[in-house]
């Protein structure tokens, strides 16, 4: 299909100044296949940076639309409803519209930046300010470079100056705020959730929806200044414009001799070494959505300073990120099963494999030199190896372990864990929210992973878990056919103690599977359901 003809009407478009979509292209791949192979994806992001449409950025003009007028600065409180009703979906909904949900993971998502004109200031209200930065200043809740960078970008050097103090040290709010206003300095605040319950509760529910960490800092930028250099992230980016404007510079996919979708950050690079950007404005209330690896750039205007924030998803969650759980998982499988694997290497291998005994860039050999078979019955034999291994595969191990990294990642939910009715006194049980707990078998155990007891003060303090400590109860596996019913149960459509004990292993006594249920309330994991008159529930039998 051509790339005109893979071009797909949008709703947006009827609005004034919709223009047209560059990701139009993958949008057809994804609309015939959303679990296109990667191969597929990559030649439709190919097609996308070989420069067919000279959009860098789709831009949606939603000022005109009156739904939206309607939800401006309807954020905390549509972000505690969604919690509520166990609906984040339509928190993600809000924070992109006007475009759709299945708009955006067409025709957006991973490929194509997108700038929402939202035309209302107010939109993004009630999430932060520039009064709660002062206040947290003041306070001392800021360490240099663990919780605040003051920075600017020298535009004649052509590179990033930090003006931090000594790393770990108090934030004086005095020398912070002089920076600021005397030397055009940046303030990028490091996880601002850690202290502001709005954001709390977003990322909260955003996490519930992307089923990953969701990381936020906060920019603040005086007048007409630059904090940072171009660059590129090792995460997706939504950028919330809260106050003041900012222009913001995007530069072509694969810009810089970037790979696509890296996995690491980029270095900074200087402006001489890219391509002609696109210029971005954003005002108040816009969102701008950056996919991984896009490198850009932000000046605040000459006017007044700049507040926004970034919303982060996707870190090492890549299918790299998974297989490489699960190739662990496999060689160790294989090894314990296969007797091949666990045979000595042959001691004259080193002397067939290596650099010095390779074929370099794919050379042909000379046509002296003798063909060495013994490297190639070695080779033979590893591709073999390779295919057993393959073969022990634990899929479904390596997503629960995935899983679980996410549980000891995530913020731990906003409201505490309520006092739950007993157990043996309830009509019935149910999960305090999807996704809130994992079930995992390990070691003839039944494992549940939960975030209950993460610390909200160290969330996205580390790459693979949010502290040292994280939540996990540990069971007897006859009980796990009943975990695994509570942990899927609606306030709807509740489980019963009853129907739990005859779920479980004949092994499993009622006390046991009580005690397995209770425990899961206990933990904030699940609540029960109250019985009519606070009469007792039925005996299980």
């Amino acid at each position: 299909m051509g790339r005109q003809g893979a071009k797909r009407k949008r709703h947006e478009k009827k609005e004034k100044g919709g223009g047209t979509s560059a990701a139009a292209a993958l949008a057809a791949t994804t609309a015939a296949s959303p679990s296109q192979p990667p191969a597929a994806a990559a030649a439709a992001a190919e097609q996308l940076v070989d420069g067919e449409d000279d959009a860098l950025v789709d831009v949606v003009d939603a000022s005109q639309t009156d739904v939206l007028m309607a939800e401006a600065g309807a954020g905390p409180a549509l972000t505690k409803r969604c919690a509520k009703r166990d609906t984040p979906a339509r928190l993600m909904r809000w924070l992109v519209a006007p475009v759709s949900l299945d708009e955006f993971a067409a025709s957006y998502y991973e490929f194509m930046p997108l700038h929402v004109k939202r035309g209302e200031a107010g939109y993004l209200d009630g999430l932060l300010t520039i009064a709660e930065l002062r206040r947290w200043l003041k306070e001392g809740k800021f360490k240099y470079r663990q919780n605040v960078d003051v920075v600017r970008f020298d535009a004649a050097k052509g590179r990033k100056v930090n003006v931090n103090g000594a790393a770990g040290t108090t934030a004086d709010a005095a020398e912070v705020w002089r920076n600021f206003k005397e030397q055009g300095c940046s303030l990028r605040v490091l996880h601002p959730q850690r202290w502001s319950d709005s954001l709390h509760l977003l990322l909260h529910v955003l996490e519930r929806h992307w089923n990953c960490a969701v990381g936020c800092n906060a920019y603040l930028t005086p007048a007409g200044s630059q904090g940072f250099a171009p660059h590129s992230d090792d995460v997706d980016v939504f950028v919330l414009q809260l106050e003041g404007t900012k222009a913001w510079r995007i530069y072509p996919p694969q810009a810089g001799a970037q790979e696509l979708w890296p996995r690491v950050s980029s270095r900074d690079f200087k402006p001489q070494e890219l391509p002609t950007p696109q210029d971005v404005n954003l005002q108040p209330g816009d969102l701008l959505y950056l996919p991984r690896g896009t490198i850009h750039e932000a000046t605040s205007s000459s006017g007044e300073h700049s507040l926004h924030i970034t919303v982060s998803t996707g870190h090492r969650t890549t299918w790299a990120d998974f297989l490489h759980i699960a190739l662990d998982g496999a060689l160790a499988m294989a090894a314990e099963e296969e007797p091949e694997l666990r045979r000595n290497v042959p001691s004259d291998a080193m002397n067939h494999l290596g650099i010095v005994h390779s074929e370099v860039d794919g050379a042909a050999p000379d046509e002296q030199d003798p063909v060495d078979n013994r490297r190639e019955e070695l080779m033979d034999q590893m591709r073999s190896l390779c295919a057993t291994v393959l073969s022990h595969l634990p899929v479904d191990a390596a997503a629960d372990a995935f899983a679980a990294r996410f549980q000891a990642q995530r913020l731990p939910p906003p409201d505490a864990a309520e006092q739950c009715v007993p157990v043996r006194k309830a009509a019935g049980i149910y999960v305090s929210f999807g996704g809130c707990a994992r079930l995992a078998l390990e070691d003839d155990f039944a494992m549940v992973y939960h975030p209950f007891e993460n610390q909200r003060l160290l969330h996205m303090e580390h790459d693979d878990d949010a502290g040292a400590q994280h939540g996990c109860l540990q069971f007897n596996v006859e009980v796990a056919p009943a975990l695994e019913m509570a942990l899927v149960a609606t306030p709807q459509n509740p489980l019963t103690l009853r129907d739990a004990v005859k779920a479980a292993e004949p092994d499993a006594s009622a006390e046991d599977v009580a005690s397995a249920l209770q425990t899961l309330c206990d933990a904030g994991i699940c609540k029960t359901t109250q019985t009519q008159a606070g009469t007792m529930a039925p005996s299980p039998s």
